[in-house]
């Protein structure tokens, strides 16, 4: 077989040389035999050939779908790393973005804490315009001098009976209304313990000072109050802030003395 396969076979004569044949038969015989042994062979060489070319074959097609995948995995792979680097530039650029817009907001801030601090400066400067003003518009004192101006505004409205400005009726005014802007401080116009601190009728919200002796100060419509009862408060010391609560028609104070519970002119005691 194997000399089949490798292209041809010895010449019938050297079977027939070997004398182990007895007759040309007997010789033809085995030559058939040995031929139909060596197409059988080769059959099954063949296939076995045809069977290896058909599997490298479907191996260097899988090698080439697999260089074929690798490629578009390495295409994948940079198109993403692309859009990575993209990504990553963008929130870099967005990140430098936000910090300019926090500074610039705490720039603002800053100038707006400036202003604020400017306004209340000149706010202050007003009020002490306003209450020089006032004061210098006020009539020298003329009392004795034992209590001090509650607030530095001028009277608007004296002591004694008067048109009550929301009934609109003549009632006897038991105090004086001085002129002052809301939340004012309120000082005590002398020192004393406090005997009421709360909301009064028609005065709001008020304070009562005694001062010993039968005297007694009032302070009305207040926007906020500074002390509480019992509390001893100093000649000058704040007590509250002007408002127009109870009834009021507008910010101010009014401020009352009274004698053993009798209303007195508050300008007496100046």
């Amino acid at each position: 077989v194997e000399a089949y396969v490798r292209g041809g076979m010895a010449e019938p004569s050297i079977a027939f040389a070997a004398g182990e044949v007895a007759d040309i038969s007997v010789g033809v015989g085995y030559l058939e035999v040995l031929t139909g042994m060596s197409s059988d062979a080769a059959t099954r060489f063949q296939t076995l050939v045809d069977a290896e070319a058909q599997e490298e074959a479907e191996v260097k097609l899988t090698e080439a779908q697999l260089a074929s995948e690798s490629d578009r995995l390495d295409v994948v792979t940079s198109d993403l790393e692309d859009t990575i680097a993209a990504l990553s530039e963008q929130r870099a650029v967005l990140a430098a973005r936000a910090a300019q817009q926090r500074d610039r907001l705490d720039a603002i801030d800053d100038e707006i804490d400036h202003f604020e601090t400017e306004i209340t400066a000149l706010e202050r400067e007003e009020a002490s315009i306003r209450a020089a003003i006032d004061a210098a518009a006020s009539p020298a004192p003329s009392g004795s001098g034992r209590l001090i101006r509650p607030v530095p505004g001028a009277i608007s409205s004296g002591f004694g009976p008067r048109i009550h400005p929301i009934y609109g009726t003549s009632k006897m005014h038991n105090g004086v209304d001085m002129n002052a802007r809301m939340g004012d401080p309120i000082k005590a116009a002398g020192s004393g313990t406090v005997i009421l601190a709360g909301v009064k009728g028609g005065y709001g919200n008020a304070v009562m000072i005694d001062h010993g002796g039968g005297m007694v100060t009032l302070y009305g419509h207040q926007s906020k109050l500074g002390v509480s009862v019992g509390q001893h408060v100093d000649r000058g010391e704040v007590i509250g802030w002007v408002g127009s609560t109870g009834l009021s028609t507008g910010p101010h104070l009014h401020f009352e003395v009274r004698i053993n519970g009798t209303p007195r002119n508050p300008v007496d005691y100046w």
